[in-house]
This record gives C-alpha cells, structure tokens and sequence, in this order.
C-alpha cells in the first residue's frame, strides 16, 4: 500500500506535513492544491523516507533529496541526556519502594535510626507498636528494619555517585556521540550494579 505524504515548507523554513488517507492516493495533488498555502513549494514523498516524528520541529526544507534535520545544540543536548539519566535513575530505584504507600514511606529515615535506638535497648515506640501489630517479636523487627535500611542506603549512595560521575561526563562532553556514550556507559554501570543489588533491570 502506498504511504505518501505531502510536505511543505513552512515560513520558517520548517517543514509540515499532510498525511492523507491512504484512499485518496490517487488525488495528492488535488489535496495540496487546498491545503498548501499559496505559492509555497510542497512536495510528494514515501513516509519511509522521513526522518524520525520526535525530530520534527528541526526538519528543514530541501527542494528535493533528504529533509535536513538541524542538530540539537551541544547545551540542548546535554540538558536533555541530563533529564534522560535522572528517568532512568529513577526507574532503577522504583522497586525499593513499590508497594509501599508514600506516607510509609516517609517515615523511612526515622525508623531506620529509631530500629538502631531499639537494639542498643532503647525500645521505640515506632518499634514496639508495629511489632504489636504485626505479632512479630521487636528485636527482630528491628533488625529487619536495620537491615533494609543499610541495603537501601548502600543503592542510594552508589546511584548517587554514578549520577554525579554521568553528569560530570555529560557536562564535559563535546559531541553528541560523547555525551551519548557517557549515557551508555552509564546504563551499563546501573545494569550491573541494579544485578549486584538484586533490583530489576527497569532502565528505559
């Protein structure tokens, strides 16, 4: 089935494109006569031949050949690969909190300090009345809770340093490619320290 599409050049420079039915193949030119602005040079060509939709905005029109598409400014780029790695990060660090309420959760850097408190035989309220709740003997709640407290700051400071260390790469970088393969790199770091750690390899 053909795919055509209409382009046009824009005031700018841009490109826009009119993607027609695929039925009224046999009627593009009729279609731009109505839809291109007047006077504008508009062009007919296969969808395969355009360049990825999330560049769109820095198409730029050619008379014919391939659309040129403008590079993202070297600052752009590396603000954008900034927000990617922090996606991802973040990605990484979702299971050590799923299924737990958000509220739970902020309690979490009170009762790793209140679990200690309990062992060096201080009983906690904290300690004591989820224990009760639960059935549980304290002492081991506490020490549950001592252990995952070490386990998630041990993830939180690595995934710290491998955030500064990228952003220090990204921000060195020069090029496009260099700031892409400081993100690779990196991906690859938190692939393997995410297997070292027993969290799910969740990098998008």
């Amino acid at each position: 089935m053909i795919d055509d599409r209409i382009i046009y050049q824009t005031e700018n420079g841009g490109v826009a494109v009119i993607n027609p039915a695929p039925e009224l193949g046999d009627q593009l030119d009729a279609i731009a006569s109505t839809m291109v602005p007047m006077e504008t040079a508009y062009r007919v060509v296969d969808a395969k031949t355009l360049p990825p939709s999330d560049s769109h905005d820095r198409w730029r029109w050619t008379d014919e050949g391939p659309l040129v598409v403008e590079p993202i400014p070297i600052e752009a780029a590396k603000a954008a690969a900034l927000v990617r790695m922090c996606g991802w990060i973040s990605d990484l660090l979702a299971p050590l909190t799923a299924g737990y309420p958000p509220e739970e959760v902020a309690s979490w850097p009170v009762k790793g300090p209140a679990a200690r408190s309990h062992l060096a035989a201080q009983p906690h309220p904290m300690i004591v009345v989820e224990a009760q709740m639960t059935g549980e003997d304290a002492d081991d709640l506490a020490r549950s809770i001592v252990a995952r407290a070490d386990k998630t700051s041990a993830i939180m400071a690595a995934t710290a340093g491998l955030r500064r260390k990228t952003a220090a790469a990204i921000g060195a970088a020069q090029t496009p490619s260099a700031i892409a393969s400081a993100l690779d790199d990196a991906q690859k770091t938190a692939l393997a320290m995410a297997a070292q750690m027993g969290l799910p390899p969740e990098i998008k």
